[in-house]
């Protein structure tokens, strides 16, 4: 009986050792089925993040096409407007229907010759005017691109500026806006196009402040294709603010 007892001993303890080995060795595959499961996690993660970032490009760059193709088609079938109304805004003598929509796409062509004329001769350019909304707030750019004053060759500066309308007097004032200017890139591959958005989130327009402007280096334009085709091309929003939010 004390063999067969030693021998059930013995038996007991082989077993117990191969159960904590066994035990052992499935801590160690869960760890690494842990650390694989995380692995692949943070690769999906940041695919997902990077495929996020591209659909957000795409669909801004899908918007300012959409947009440039309405001011072409504006431009282009002018002579189908009416040469009456407020909202109107003239171009080579015919009247062509205002934005409404708070934005503008401004392409300055030329762009040398005009740089040139701005240093020899402080001329300004200026923007076709935009309202914010539907007989909303009147804004248009005026371009200084060799600077003025002490930014004079150094900076060239666009200054956002508010012009009066009949309705003004039933806006609310101060006048508060969200601005975003940006220079766009024109690099074909709008994937690697670094734009240069300036954002300024809360502008006050009264009648002592009739507008805002905003600096650009002279010599951001050597970099990337910030000048293409003797252009450079200007997108301009400007949302309102009013008590309870933007609108």
């Amino acid at each position: 009986m004390d063999l067969m007892e030693c021998n059930d001993a013995h038996l007991c303890d082989d077993v117990r050792y191969q159960l904590i080995h066994i035990s052992k060795l499935l801590d160690q595959q869960k760890q690494v089925a842990k650390e694989f499961i995380l692995e692949c996690k943070k690769a999906t993660d940041k695919l997902s993040n990077e495929i996020k970032f591209m659909k957000k490009k795409f669909k801004e760059m899908a918007k300012l096409l959409e947009e440039l193709a309405e001011t072409v088609e504006l431009n282009s079938s002018n002579a189908k407007f009416s040469n009456s109304g407020s909202n109107n805004v003239s171009v080579t003598g015919v009247q062509i229907p205002i934005n409404t929509n708070g934005h503008l796409i401004w392409v300055i062509d030329n762009f040398q010759t005009k740089m040139e004329s701005a240093v020899e001769e402080q001329n300004v350019l200026c923007s076709p005017s935009f309202l914010t909304s539907e007989f909303g707030y009147k804004f248009e750019v005026v371009a200084y691109l060799n600077g003025t004053g002490q930014w004079t060759d150094r900076c060239m500066l666009f200054s956002i500026e508010h012009c009066p309308t009949p309705w003004d007097v039933i806006l609310p004032w101060p006048c508060r806006v969200k601005i975003i200017f940006t220079l766009i890139d024109q690099s074909r591959d709008r994937t690697k196009a670094k734009d240069v958005t300036k954002l300024f989130k809360n502008v006050i327009i009264n009648e002592k402040k009739k507008a805002f402007r905003t600096f650009l280096s002279k010599e951001i334009l050597k970099e990337k294709q910030y000048l293409n085709n003797g252009s450079i091309l200007i997108v301009l929003s400007v949302k309102e603010i009013h008590a309870d939010g933007e609108k």
